[in-house]
């Protein structure tokens, strides 16, 4: 049975976030926090965050990415919590083949 107090965080990151290995310095925030889930470009330019674990990690998640994006200008974050599926076991960067 899954903990009631954790979470799948969707977010979606607007700005400067491609190609200035912005998926990398999530992926490190993420691994440093022992949460599972990924990290993609999106074909608009977005980058899209799914991860899971406690509503702390999550937000300590969200609070590092911003106070340390990298070389990525963040202009606009859309973020969510919904049910955690638990389908993750691991943290990953997933590549897109165009």
């Amino acid at each position: 049975m899954l903990d009631k107090r954790s979470y799948r965080l969707r977010a979606v990151f607007k700005g400067l976030v491609q190609g200035v290995f912005f998926r990398r310095t999530i992926y490190n925030h993420a691994k440093k926090l022992d949460v599972r889930g990924f990290v993609q470009n999106l074909d608009n330019g977005d980058v899209l965050l799914i991860a899971e674990s406690d509503k702390d990690r999550l937000e300590k998640l969200l609070q590092h990415i911003q106070s340390d994006p990298g070389k990525a200008c963040i202009q606009d974050i859309k973020w969510e919590y919904l049910p955690m599926t638990g389908q993750y076991s691991d943290f990953s960067i997933k590549i897109n083949y165009r």
